[in-house]
C-alpha cells in the first residue's frame, strides 16, 4: 500500500518497481556493508539470503517493513506525496533519493526528530539539491559506490547537525586493491 502510494498507483505495478522499492530499502538497511556497487547483483544477492533463511528473516524484515512504512508516512507529512523524492520541479520519483530518505526515517529516533522539526528537513533537501556532489549522486551512476556513500553521507551529516540528533552514518572504506565499501554497523 505504501509503496503504491509513492509511485501513485493503486494497483500492483506491473514493472514491480513498488516490490523494487522495498527490496532495495531491506538491502540497504541490512546488508550495506555487502555493496559491491551493482544494484542488481546487490538486489538479488539480498534476496537469495533473504529467500534461503526465510524461517529466521521473517520476524526482522516484517518488523522493517512496519520501520519502512512509518518512514513513508513521515515523509509524505514532512514534504507531501507529490514532491517526495523528487528533484525541483521534476514530477518524476527518484529511486536514489528515496533510498537516502527511508534509509534515516526508518530509525525511531531520527524520524522522530524530523517530524518534530519539517521546515529544518525541507531547508535541508533544499540546500542538496543545491549541492553540486549531491545533485550529481542523485542523476548519474546512481548505483556507484562513490554516489552511493555522497548521497548517504551528505543527508545523514545535514541531519545530525539540523536536528541536532547524534547517530552514526556509514564510512567509506578505501582498499589496499582501490576498491572501496561501504561500512555501517548501524545507527547507535
Amino acid at each position: 500500500e505504501h509503496t503504491r502510494k509513492l509511485l501513485g498507483r493503486t494497483t500492483p505495478d506491473p514493472r514491480m518497481r513498488d516490490v523494487e522499492l522495498l527490496v532495495r530499502f531491506l538491502s540497504f538497511r541490512k546488508f550495506l556493508p555487502n555493496y559491491r556497487g551493482r544494484m542488481k547483483e546487490f538486489l538479488d544477492d539480498v534476496c537469495q539470503k533473504l529467500t534461503d533463511s526465510w524461517l529466521q528473516s521473517r520476524p526482522a524484515v516484517e518488523a522493517d517493513l512496519v520501520e519502512f512504512n512509518s518512514a513513508v508516512d513521515a515523509l509524505i507529512e514532512i514534504f507531501g506525496q507529490d514532491e517526495l523524492a523528487r528533484k525541483p520541479g521534476s514530477k518524476s520519483f527518484n529511486r536514489a533519493i528515496f533510498d537516502v530518505l527511508v534509509f534515516y526515517a526508518a530509525d525511531a529516533v531520527i524520524r522522530a526528530a524530523m517530524t518534530a522539526h519539517p521546515k529544518a528537513v525541507n531547508e535541508l533537501y533544499a540546500q542538496l539539491m543545491n549541492d553540486i556532489g549531491f545533485a550529481e549522486a542523485v542523476e548519474s551512476d546512481t548505483a556507484g559506490i562513490p554516489h552511493t556513500f555522497e548521497r548517504l553521507s551528505k543527508w545523514g551529516t545535514g541531519l545530525r547537525e539540523k536536528l541536532q540528533v547524534q547517530f552514526n552514518t556509514p564510512e567509506l572504506i578505501q582498499r589496499d586493491d582501490g576498491t572501496a565499501r561501504i561500512a555501517f554497523d548501524g545507527f547507535r
